[in-house]
């Protein structure tokens, strides 16, 4: 996504589990199929609450499979991750516009955004990490490694350049990151919790429009200096 780096330029070769695809590249549709499945899983159930079984049915495949495809089900999870962000990279179309922004305030701004259209489009992945911040342990060590470090970095380096020139009040970076996350996730991360308490659908776009501006309105006034 907009500014998220994803592991290094190795993250999304195919691992050893990923055997050699067919001639037809069947096999290559078939794991296609595993790991967006698997990603649906286990961003609504978590990994504990996701099975290779569960996948398998609902990939329309069977257990062995699976297993042809991934050792385990940590590589399974590994790999949907890496697809997911990897998708997520490849969709954003702020990416061009970041790179070229030199102001640090307008660069944050952007981020924001970036973050929030990723997430609308990609809502797995808001999911996952909510899902993993509540559990902790290696495997959001592993997201931390592979996609939110590299992200929450940029995000810092331009919360820091704007307050060095004296465009932002000064808080605490990593607490405001954590902010910017929050309200740049949330309104998708409970998308039924909205939908049940307000009556108002996350998935209508017209609706999130009118969520993204007023939240980032609200933010970036309450961040402009005293």
């Amino acid at each position: 996504m907009g500014g998220l780096q994803v592991g290094d330029k190795d993250s999304f070769v195919p691992e050893k589990q990923l055997r050699r695809v067919d001639a037809k590249g069947v096999q290559n549709e078939t794991a296609e199929r595993i790991i967006t499945t698997s990603i649906r899983l286990f961003s609504r159930y978590g990994y504990d609450g996701t099975s290779t079984t569960a996948v398998a049915r609902e990939s329309g495949v069977s257990q062995p499979t699976i297993h042809y495809h991934f050792s385990d089900k940590m590589t399974l999870w590994k790999r949907a991750m890496r697809h997911m962000l990897w998708n997520m990279t490849k969709d954003n179309s702020y990416t061009e516009t970041l790179l070229g922004e030199k102001d640090p305030l307008k660069r944050l701004r952007l981020r924001m955004i970036a973050l929030m259209e990723a997430v609308r489009v990609h809502k797995a992945f808001g999911r996952v990490v909510m899902l993993e911040g509540i559990s902790g342990g290696p495997r959001l060590n592993w997201l931390i490694k592979e996609a939110l470090s590299p992200f929450y970095d940029q995000f810092v380096a331009d919360i820091e350049e704007c307050q060095a020139s004296g465009r932002m009040r000064k808080v605490e970076v990593p607490k405001l990151v954590i902010i910017l996350h929050s309200v740049a996730t949330m309104y998708h991360n409970v998308a039924p919790l909205v939908r049940e308490a307000f009556n108002e659908d996350p998935s209508d776009m017209v609706e999130t429009e009118r969520y993204q501006k007023m939240a980032l309105d609200i933010v970036f006034k309450g961040l402009a200096p005293e």
